[in-house]
């Protein structure tokens, strides 16, 4: 089966917007952060999910390009801030099988036109991309990192680097496929200015809630913060997978961006040993699946909606075309008819639905 060109741009500019954003994920990643005199604390790696998506938008001849564009950010900035080369090309190479693994295994076994408007596809990339991907890169980046002796357990660095860019396959990933994606002109919105109001109303609340939880309230740690899940199915319900799959990202980033920062409810032993970004990956972890998997099932069942009424009008403009009658009957009883069986039996559209086909000759 080919593939489908989906990004119009020329190749180089292509190459330079996933570049631009890989850059852009790696800066933001360390805004949300937490960094104390001694380590930082990576809650999710963003350049994961970009990565990733980047290599399932493009056509394969292009990712050479690409994993050459993104391997020359990594470099230049872990250059600059003082990694030791040999280390760098490892987790270069662990963060390239890890993208090309997950995007190569979801083009073979589910789609070459990545749109996650299906379940299959949505369990296809946490399948290939979020779980076998993301371990095959931490594998590497954990070894590497042993090796080069930054770190003393491989199994505490694995489950660091796996976790963390899971998350971010899980949360960037989804959100880039979908609105890269043109949109269905069935499903467009009608009444855009009450839309956007509830736009509004939706960010404004998730928000405002966030703050209330991680800055005011307890933090990350309060039993009450699964209340929060309903903005996310909020967005799934009356925005689609769009709406769900923006605003799991600003959900992400709001947790743990006033998490990370705040700090608040955590006791020091958690803070200092990072422990507490277990609870923020897995709580956004739940989320994610509560507002993607409701909002991909009302996709598909919408576009297959919309199939089956192109199939039935493409019938009725078929049968109405012919000379001849058609009959549709099911277990003996007459389902529908065209017009010209309607002339040669004499009946009526009400008379003849539904009634037992040995009759229609000798009523």
């Amino acid at each position: 089966m080919s593939s489908v060109k989906i990004m119009p741009w020329p190749r180089w500019q292509r190459t330079l917007a996933i570049g631009l954003a890989y850059l852009g994920s790696i800066l933001l990643s360390r805004l949300l952060s937490h960094q104390s005199p001694t380590t930082t604390y990576i809650s999710f790696w963003l350049p994961a999910g970009i990565y990733v998506a980047g290599l399932l938008r493009a056509e394969v001849r292009d990712w050479l390009a690409l994993v050459l564009t993104v391997a020359a950010v990594n470099v230049g900035l872990d250059l600059q801030t003082g990694t030791p080369l040999s280390l760098t090309l490892m987790l270069v190479a662990a963060n390239t099988a890890e993208a090309i693994a997950g995007a190569f295994l979801f083009r073979r076994f589910v789609s070459r036109n990545p749109r996650l408007t299906t379940l299959r596809e949505f369990f296809g990339l946490v399948t290939y991309a979020v779980v076998l991907g993301a371990a095959l890169g931490a594998t590497i980046g954990a070894s590497a990192l042993v090796v080069t002796g930054y770190s003393n357990s491989f199994w505490d660095s694995w489950t660091t680097w796996w976790i963390g860019n899971a998350m971010a396959i899980l949360l960037v990933t989804p959100f880039v496929l979908v609105w890269a994606s043109p949109r269905e002109e069935e499903f467009r919105w009608r009444n855009e200015s009450r839309r956007l109001a509830e736009i509004a109303g939706l960010v404004a609340g998730v928000t405002v809630s966030a703050w209330q939880m991680l800055v005011l309230g307890g933090g990350i740690v309060a039993p009450y913060k699964s209340a929060l899940a309903l903005f996310i199915l909020w967005a799934a319900i009356r925005f689609g997978i769009r709406g769900a799959s923006a605003i799991n990202l600003l959900f992400g980033l709001l947790i743990t961006f006033l998490t990370s920062h705040y700090l608040k409810g955590l006791s020091a032993e958690q803070v200092s040993s990072g422990s507490y970004l277990q609870t923020v990956q897995l709580f956004l972890a739940i989320n994610a699946l509560i507002g993607l998997i409701p909002a991909i099932a009302i996709e598909e069942r919408n576009l297959l909606v919309r199939r089956l009424g192109h199939s039935e009008e493409r019938f009725r403009n078929l049968s109405a075309a012919t000379y001849e009658g058609v009959i549709l009957t099911e277990g003996g009883r007459v389902l529908d008819a065209n017009d010209q069986a309607l002339k040669l039996l004499g009946y009526e559209r009400a008379e003849l639905l539904d009634r037992e086909v040995v009759t229609m000759i000798d009523p």
